[in-house]
């Protein structure tokens, strides 16, 4: 296979001998075109991480919702309950057994909040990341990885509506003071910013279509 050089209107080998006459827009619009299929591949990229997103957002949204319309007693607690005393010494109940599965279970399952990273353009890219900060596996369901902070995941337009704190490289829907499976009242602020995250996502994929 040759080497060549453009000169001119001209391609060259690198002995100097004439490869063929293409004109220099030929090359140029061979280049544009791949560029366009490039940029096409990350548009395509950004919608299936969307898609996944959205998917991630509803599950979560289902069974939150789920909960506090059929089971909101696993998420209403006494004043006694709280008490660390009480937490250590009560007896050990099948509701106790029920909320220590409920939230392991929303520990993994719910949207926590975003991993922000820095796309080679400048950009901040998002990921979605559960409460132990992994994200779910496109390509295998039920499984969590660790997102690639600056890899493509898609990109967001962030308002405080939706989170309730955030700093350089996250942004949470529940801290330790609100998580969804505190109280009632916490499981629907928690439900009130994951739609504004949906919506924000929904609004994305229009315009990454």
């Amino acid at each position: 296979m040759q080497t060549c050089f453009i000169n001119q209107q001209r391609l060259f080998s690198e002995s100097g001998e004439i490869v063929d006459e293409v004109l220099i827009e030929d090359i140029m619009q061979v280049r544009a075109m791949t560029q366009e299929n490039w940029f096409i591949d990350q548009q395509r990229a950004e919608s299936k991480s969307l898609d996944n997103a959205i998917l991630f957002c509803q599950r979560s949204h289902s069974m939150v919702s789920e909960i506090l319309t059929n089971k909101k007693s696993l998420i209403t607690h006494g004043k006694k309950e709280s008490d660390l005393f009480h937490i250590l010494t009560a007896k050990d109940t099948p509701r106790r057994k029920a909320v220590r599965e409920l939230v392991a279970s929303w520990r993994k399952l719910l949207v926590y909040g975003l991993v922000l990273g820095k796309y080679y353009n400048g950009g901040t890219v998002c990921h979605l990341m559960n409460r132990d900060y992994l994200s779910p596996d496109p390509d295998n369901p039920g499984e969590f990885v660790r997102p690639e902070r600056d890899q493509l995941g898609f990109f967001l337009e962030l308002k405080g509506i939706m989170f309730t704190s955030a700093d350089n490289a996250h942004c949470w829907l529940y801290n330790l003071r609100c998580e969804p499976w505190g109280s009632p009242k916490f499981t629907r602020m928690y439900l009130a910013r994951l739609e504004q995250l949906m919506d924000a996502l929904h609004r994305r994929r229009e315009i990454a279509l």
